[in-house]
C-alpha cells in the first residue's frame, strides 16, 4: 500500500475512533442493570458519509493491488444499519458488489 493511501486509511480510521458515543439515557435509577443489559450506546456518527469515504478507500487499495488480491469492504459492527449491504467487493474495474451473506473465499 502506498504511503499516500496508508495515511488516508490512518485518517479514516481515527475519525471512527474519535467519535462520541451517545449515553444511556437515565430513569433515575443508576442500578438498572436490566435497562442496561437491552439497550447499547450508539456511536455518533455520519455512516453515510463514513461508509462512502471507506469505499472511496477500498476502491483505491484495489487500483494498487490488482486482480491479484480481493478487496472487500466490511461495515464495522457498531453501524446500526450495518446487516444492509454488510459486505461489498470491489472489482478489478472499480465497481461495487454487495455480497449476500458471509463472503466466501472466490477460489
Amino acid at each position: 500500500m502506498s504511503d499516500d493511501l496508508f495515511e488516508a486509511f490512518k485518517e479514516w480510521i481515527f475519525e471512527f475512533e474519535s467519535a462520541s458515543w451517545r449515553p444511556l439515557e437515565a430513569n433515575g435509577d443508576s442500578d438498572d442493570w436490566e435497562r442496561h443489559a437491552l439497550k447499547e450506546p450508539e456511536l455518533i456518527l455520519d455512516w453515510n458519509s463514513f461508509h462512502a469515504r471507506g469505499l472511496e478507500l477500498a476502491r483505491r487499495l484495489k487500483a494498487e493491488v490488482g486482480a491479484n488480491f480481493r478487496v472487500v469492504y466490511e461495515k464495522p459492527m457498531e453501524d446500526p444499519q450495518r446487516r444492509i449491504d454488510e459486505w461489498r467487493e470491489i472489482r478489478d474495474d472499480g465497481s461495487v458488489v454487495v455480497l449476500s451473506g458471509r463472503f466466501e473465499s472466490s477460489n
